[in-house]
């Protein structure tokens, strides 16, 4: 099929008859569309082409926000929101007429709009939604996902995408995507770039249990790029484990789970990386299990709960932690690795956030040592606006720092310490999804996804980047539970740890 788009002049993507909100979305997607033109200098004709050799611009839409268009309290947003609630944007097969076809034009019934007009729509509505009153647009809202919208931006072919996309991170950005045939979660993308770069050789097997057809990507991903950063896409729910799965599998049948956002920060570190360590291997042993190299760096000692409800509201919501264990507070100064205040409310900073900070919407941005104090100076504004009085203090504060006092800002007006809190507060909540927060016996503080708990195991495997947290099975052996950012050994802190002996490096059988 993807043959027959490439060929074709143009694609007609049929969208279904149009109702009472296609006109007010699509002049929402005609005039968006003009604004963007202006804004890049170009007729609103060769947005197709500019969309294709310059890719997304990470800050556009935000930064056009409403200006021009409806204001936040306009019916109109509903209108458009319930045009991409449309069966068609969910659908995996779909990705080809999009992708292959040298042009696509979405028609739903007597309007139409060209891809590129559709897709910065898409665009504008995830970077701006929250913004939306929602209540007055509900009825309209109510089936709409964002997964659609992420959707229509994974259809584009432009190049700096072709170029940069890996297999795992489409296998991964496409688990939205809906078919009626778990396999074809794999085999709907054989023909897109980084599939034909990755694994041009695979042969699609409809008699292959599922099971076997994603173990045997996510093995060849493995080995092929001799890394493991594929283990961070698993997606498991432990509580409610797929029994034919092994841990160490993507369940790419199924839309998220639990979205996790370690691909946003998993190439910023090197934890198993070094010229210490030895090459990375995987063997995968009788019974679906996947032996891989490395050491045991810690065990987890204490880990909360986190809830971040509600942190996008336009008045922030605190969040809270369910603490699962004692959690006792630092002592400064001590012989763990944060030996004082400074280093301890510097962990804390860093780790809510994995060493990450958002600038204008984007917050794929490694924190640089420039930034950390002004990323510092943002967590301590967030601990002064969690101290405030609700009647529940001790529920919104972190656990284990040590004072539910301290540190507070001094140089700072009360509307500037805010300010930074609201900063915190929104990337906090993007970067702790569907993480706990973790502590080791030797006192490193930790996010661990997906539900990391006392008695686990961080571990520290040879060619991952980041560390990988173990669950020991009653008999033998271990199951994946997620991967972790483990503050002070995220930069090949620990390999040290095999050069003075302190530790060995060991086989772990993951089933």
């Amino acid at each position: 099929m993807h043959l027959i788009y490439r060929f074709c002049k143009i694609c007609l993507v049929w969208l279904g008859p149009g109702d009472e909100h296609s006109a007010a979305a699509f002049k929402i997607i005609g005039d968006l569309a003009t604004l963007i033109a202006k804004r890049h200098l170009i007729d609103v004709n060769e947005l197709d082409s500019h969309l294709e050799n310059n890719g997304r611009d990470l800050t556009l839409t935000q930064n056009i926000g409403f200006s021009g268009l409806p204001s936040p309290d306009s019916r109109d947003w509903g209108s458009l929101h319930h045009f991409f609630s449309r069966a068609w944007f969910s659908r995996a097969w779909v990705l080809q007429e999009v992708y292959s076809s040298p042009r696509a034009l979405f028609i739903c019934g007597a309007q139409n709009a060209t891809f590129s007009s559709v897709y910065h729509a898409a665009d504008w509505a995830l970077s701006n939604s929250a913004r939306i009153n929602w209540r007055l647009n509900w009825d309209l809202v109510q089936h709409y996902t964002t997964s659609n919208c992420a959707n229509v931006l994974r259809m584009s072919s432009d190049k700096t995408s072709a170029q940069n996309l890996t297999l795992e991170s489409l296998l991964g950005a496409c688990k939205d995507f809906k078919t009626s045939e778990p396999r074809d979660k794999v085999f709907a993308l054989m023909n897109l770039p980084a599939f034909q770069k990755e694994y041009p050789d695979l042969t699609p097997d409809y008699r292959m249990p599922v099971v076997d057809l994603y173990m045997d990507v996510t093995l060849h991903v493995i080995r092929r790029n001799a890394g493991l950063s594929i283990l961070t896409y698993v997606d498991r729910d432990l509580e409610n484990s797929d029994e034919d799965f092994p841990s160490w599998v993507p369940r790419w049948h199924r839309a998220n789970y639990s979205l996790n956002n370690s691909s946003m920060w998993y190439w910023y570190y090197s934890t198993g990386l070094s010229e210490l360590a030895p090459p990375m291997s995987a063997e995968l042993l009788p019974g679906r299990i996947l032996r891989l190299s490395g050491f045991q760096f810690d065990v987890v000692e204490d880990f909360s709960i986190i809830d971040r409800s509600n942190y996008l509201d336009t008045q922030p919501a605190k969040p809270t932690f369910d603490n699962k264990t004692d959690w006792k507070p630092y002592e400064t100064p001590n012989s763990g690795p944060y030996q004082s205040k400074p280093d301890v409310v510097k962990a804390y900073a860093m780790t809510l956030t994995a060493m990450c900070r958002e600038s204008n919407g984007v917050f794929a941005l490694h924190c640089a040592p420039e930034n950390e104090p002004h990323h510092v100076s943002d967590f301590v504004g967030w601990l002064q606006w969690l101290r405030g009085d609700d009647g529940n203090k001790s529920n919104h504060y972190p656990p284990g720092l040590y004072s539910q006092d301290k540190p507070f800002l001094t140089d700072t007006t009360d509307e500037e310490a805010l300010k930074y809190a609201y900063h915190y507060n929104i990337m906090f909540g993007s970067y702790v999804l569907k993480r706990r927060l973790i502590r080791t016996k030797k006192g490193y503080l930790g996010i661990g996804s997906y539900s990391p708990q006392t008695g686990d195991v961080v571990c520290v495997m040879y060619g991952g980047r980041v560390p990988l947290i173990l669950r020991p099975r009653p008999d033998e052996g271990f199951d994946l539970v997620g991967d972790a950012y483990i503050h002070g050994i995220m930069h090949g802190e620990a390999m040290n740890l095999i050069k003075t002996g302190e530790a060995n490096t060991r086989t772990f059988d993951i089933y």
